[in-house]
């Protein structure tokens, strides 16, 4: 009997496991689909979207940032700190270290980025961003 008792458990034990494993494969299709709706989301925006880390370095660029700032690609500008950008004051800069969501408009000069050999761009004049 006691063998039979052990064999219960385990077999409880296994189907239990079973379950588990069933319930994590939904859960990572779910994670994986919201990615790919993020993915899709983010390259086919019209909006520019740029996407740091929380050290304020820059990650990633959609189609739409590359042409509003005559950037072709991503890997140009990657790692540029948001925390250094003089358009942006220091009180946003700290709010943003809080993580709080900002808005703010700014002038971005082409010229300038050309003059500090920050990137290169396609683009001249001043944006208002």
């Amino acid at each position: 009997m006691k063998d039979e008792g052990k064999t219960n458990e385990l077999i409880n034990a296994n189907e239990q496991l079973k379950q588990e494993v069933a319930e994590r494969k939904l859960a990572e299709e779910a994670l994986r689909q919201t990615e790919e709706k993020f993915r899709s989301i983010f390259e086919q925006s019209p909006i520019g979207i740029a996407l740091y880390d929380p050290d304020g370095q820059l990650l990633d660029l959609n189609k739409a940032c590359l042409d509003i700032f005559g950037v072709s690609d991503v890997a140009e500008v990657q790692g540029l700190d948001l925390f250094d950008d003089l358009d942006v004051s220091d009180e946003l800069k700290e709010r943003l270290r809080k993580g709080e969501t900002v808005r703010y408009e700014a002038p971005f000069d082409f010229e300038k980025v050309k003059g500090l050999k920050l990137h290169e761009t396609t683009k001249s004049g001043i944006i208002y961003t």
